[in-house]
């Protein structure tokens, strides 16, 4: 939620310290949450909650595109499985 919102987690813990957030800090929090704080805090500004537009693939037409997919995502994995062997390697080298 705080880096959502914009902030580090100690900042975070040093916000939920203070009893005198400002108002633009809580709406960035209110706004990484989905929650509108206006019926709890008076004088804080509404605002309408709206969820980010999340643009999906859509799925593959033919089977042609659909095994190109597939190929895709499996060099993905692999490319990423033998980085995450070779850190394990190190660290335990280290």
């Amino acid at each position: 939620m705080a880096q959502k919102a914009g902030y580090k987690r100690v900042t975070y813990y040093s916000h939920t310290k203070k009893e005198d957030l400002s108002f633009a800090i809580l709406n960035k929090y209110a706004r990484a949450i989905g929650h509108d704080f206006s019926d709890e805090i008076p004088g804080i500004e509404p605002f309408i909650v709206q969820e980010e537009d999340h643009t999906y693939k859509k799925d593959p037409a033919t089977l042609k595109e659909a095994l190109k997919q597939r190929d895709h995502w499996k060099d993905k994995y692999y490319e990423l499985m033998e980085k995450y062997q070779s850190l394990l390697e190190k660290s335990k080298n280290d």
